[in-house]
């Protein structure tokens, strides 16, 4: 499996002030994905990345953007299980749209929850970190991103839907993410 082909299913999530010409740029950065059970699509992020937008949010001039998609999260809209630093928060389907024409990639499950990890499979680990963000001009920024593909070895379950997974790393690649005037 080529990690080139998994790349587009890592979105970049940014939030914090709108940017100003006279104002050093004050944005948190993170990674998401979209899943689409076939109902309402949902944004799926760390816990602790939605905790920080929820609490940026209230700030005057924040804003959340998805890739090229500006959100308008607040507690209904968003579930947080800070035990498993999951989060969620539901999508439109015309926001999901607008992902896919940027070229990014939906989850599509077959089942949710997806099982277990089985020896063999494929597992995917990617992000956008900080301090790989540019930030070209006043109002616009380039997210540099990794992907790494690896093959789980083994799978340890911890109960309560908790696993620990050994995996051996494949393939790496890496890829931009812009946002801004683009």
């Amino acid at each position: 499996m080529d990690a080139t082909l998994i790349a587009p299913y890592a979105i970049p999530v940014a939030f914090g002030r709108r940017p100003h010409p006279r104002e050093t740029a004050d944005i948190n950065a993170a990674t998401g994905s979209v899943v689409d059970l076939g109902e309402t699509p949902f944004l799926l992020t760390a816990a602790h990345v939605m905790e920080a937008a929820l609490v940026r949010m209230r700030e005057s001039r924040s804003h959340l953007m998805l890739g090229p998609v500006e959100l308008q999260l607040d507690s209904h809209t968003v579930e947080i299980d800070p035990a498993r630093d999951l989060a969620t928060a539901r999508l439109t389907p015309k926001e999901r749209d607008t992902l896919e024409a940027d070229g990014f990639y939906i989850v599509r499950p077959f089942a949710w929850p997806p099982p277990a990890p089985a020896a063999g499979s494929a597992v995917v680990l990617a992000g956008y970190p900080g301090p790989w963000r540019l930030q070209l001009s006043w109002d616009e920024l380039d997210f540099r991103s990794f992907v790494i593909l690896a093959l789980v070895h083994e799978v340890w379950s911890l109960g309560d839907g908790n696993l620990i997974v050994k995996y051996a790393r494949v393939d790496h690649v890496s890829r931009s993410g812009h946002i801004g005037r683009g």
